[in-house]
């Protein structure tokens, strides 16, 4: 027989309350939800507004909670049953009211796109408006140099906007693939996706222009005076610093900063407990700020959740 999508949803969030709610039973623990998704993309697999869905729907399991196999007296049962809820708090609310029962709702930021092991945040992608501007832009890069053959970056807070508050002092790698684009013309759109070493891409497109890969390599950059070489540095130079790569079930994550082994994060490699995908690096970080909030209440029962830079902070020291 035919089902009609909207059902099926309904069912499969319903499995996947069931499933959460046991688990925080299980565990005697407490769920951490995104306040708000904030955008269409998927995030956990599903999309907004079913995120939002999900998010009621636990709440709602939690409101009025027992077990059908107990006696309607004892503790769990229909006539004892517990409440770990209140009221469902709305998506709208969520920002305000940061906890209800069990379930805290927690800011999202900085939990995509924090790479695994270092913590890098990248700081906003480079734009190519005019030569001027953007070799102004360019110029705030503290170093480009060369270290056993990989091409680096030193960036700190001039690159990043006055907003941020978390460390901003990083030697960015140019190592490791990136799905990026590039130019097919036998395509509709002119351009097509490609995964390559984005190391060996930015040096062969260093030498191909003249830019000797010794000395000092920033100046030579910045004595160019071609559009189009700087619309390439830029494109090139934001797929370095950019730790999410691919759509859909075909991503992975590669931080351009290297961990205490010295080793550039590679989620493709990574073992099976640890990060392998945005998703996973998500609730991973997610799980992060949950834990700092559980210690913020357990040292102050009247602290609510902990600031973006004390979480910053506790990710990056």
């Amino acid at each position: 027989p035919e089902t009609d999508i909207k059902d099926l949803k309904k069912g499969y969030i319903s499995l996947a309350v069931r499933e959460i709610v046991d688990t925080a039973l299980a565990y005697n623990a407490v769920i951490a939800v995104e306040e708000s998704v904030g955008t269409r993309e998927k995030t956990f697999g599903i999309d907004t507004r079913l995120h939002s869905v999900l998010v009621d729907a636990i709440q709602n399991k939690l409101t009025f909670l027992y077990d059908k196999k107990a006696d309607a007296l004892e503790e769990g049962g229909i006539l004892n049953a517990y409440q770990l809820c209140g009221a469902v708090v709305t998506e709208k609310d969520r920002h305000s009211k940061f906890q209800n029962g069990i379930v805290f709702f927690v800011n999202p930021i900085y939990t995509k796109n924090a790479a695994p092991k270092s913590a890098f945040i990248a700081p906003k992608a480079l734009e190519y408006t005019n030569l001027a501007r953007t070799k102004a832009k360019i110029k705030t890069i503290k170093d480009i140099g060369i270290e056993k053959d990989m091409l680096y970056f030193d960036i700190d807070d001039k690159m990043y906007e006055k907003t941020y508050s978390g460390k901003t002092e990083w030697r960015v790698w140019a190592g490791g693939e990136r799905r990026m684009t590039e130019k097919d013309d036998k395509l509709a759109k002119g351009r097509r996706y490609v995964t390559k070493d984005i190391g060996e891409v930015f040096k062969k497109f260093l030498t191909d222009n003249g830019i000797k890969l010794k000395g000092d390599i920033k100046e030579q950059i910045l004595a160019k005076d071609d559009k189009r070489f700087f619309v390439t540095f830029v494109e090139l130079f934001n797929n370095v610093i950019r730790c999410n790569n691919g759509y859909g079930e075909d991503n992975f994550i590669i931080s351009p900063v290297k961990d205490a082994k010295g080793k550039l994060f590679d989620s493709r490699s990574a073992n099976e407990s640890d990060i392998t995908c945005t998703d996973s690096n998500s609730a991973y970080n997610l799980a992060q700020k949950m834990l700092l909030t559980v210690d913020a209440i357990r040292k102050d029962k009247d602290r609510t959740i902990p600031t973006t830079e004390e979480y910053l902070a506790s990710i990056q020291q």
